[in-house]
């Protein structure tokens, strides 16, 4: 039997310890912690907010908070479209789960995409068949993919319609 001294035992914790905070001990940046910068993006402004429940064309972007920055360039930032192609956030009314929704071929409009998963998500008349949760809506074939490398519970939802436009919903 292999026994650990408390020594050991201390010096485990302490690692531990470090690697749960990141070995964070140099002083902190010189730059103040990045907090969150709010973006919309929608095909038509007066709409943002509006419409349909559990459908937000919000993101939220750490990536797009300016550290040391001029106003003009942060306006400049904001303006930009997201780099990312996800096109906003739908919520599972049945469950309050959220997903993004993100273009990964073609140039579907975002307020198409977030129309579809909401759909997806959320519209009981909408029959969806089998594990694969297969279902059709508006002409966009939707399912539960088989990924590579991932297993199917982690893998994410995904819409495809006739010309090849496809988005997924979750990551």
């Amino acid at each position: 039997m292999n026994r650990r001294t408390n020594s050991e035992i201390a010096a485990l914790s302490l690692i531990t310890a470090a690697i749960l905070t990141g070995c964070n001990t140099v002083s902190p940046p010189a730059e103040p912690a990045a907090a969150s910068t709010r973006v919309e993006w929608s095909a038509n402004p007066t709409t943002v907010g509006q419409g349909r429940p559990g459908v937000t064309d919000t993101q939220t972007r750490l990536s797009e908070t300016p550290s040391a920055t001029t106003a003009t360039q942060t306006t400049a930032a904001a303006a930009l479209p997201p780099t990312s192609a996800q096109c906003g956030i739908v919520t599972n009314n049945l469950n309050g789960a959220t997903a993004p929704v993100i273009i990964i071929a073609g140039t579907p409009s975002c307020p198409a995409a977030l129309s579809i998963s909401d759909r997806y998500l959320n519209d009981r008349t909408v029959a969806t068949q089998g594990q694969g949760r297969f279902a059709v809506i508006d002409g966009w074939n939707c399912s539960w993919p088989y990924l590579p490398d991932r297993s199917h519970a982690d893998s994410y939802l995904q819409c495809v319609d006739p010309t090849g436009n496809a988005v997924k919903i979750g990551d």
